[in-house]
């Protein structure tokens, strides 16, 4: 029980640092969203190659799940 509750308490600090650090960071640097990224400024077709962004998110998440924690 009292690793569970450990583990909920880091989740739940760390998106709440998550939340106010974005925050905070916005508010510094502002955000522009018509810049260019440097995928898409730099393209070389090897080392920076701009993505689609995904259709299918759920497909896109459990894809890196597995593949990164080989299935667990």
């Amino acid at each position: 029980m009292t690793a569970l509750l450990i583990v909920v308490a880091a989740i739940v600090l760390l998106f709440i640092g998550y939340v106010f650090y974005g925050s905070w960071l916005a508010k510094q640097w502002g955000i522009d969203p018509t810049k260019k990224t440097p995928a898409i400024e730099k393209e070389d077709g090897v080392d920076y190659v701009a993505c689609c962004l995904p259709t299918n998110w759920f497909k896109t998440i459990t894809t890196f799940f597995f593949l990164f924690t080989n299935g667990i």
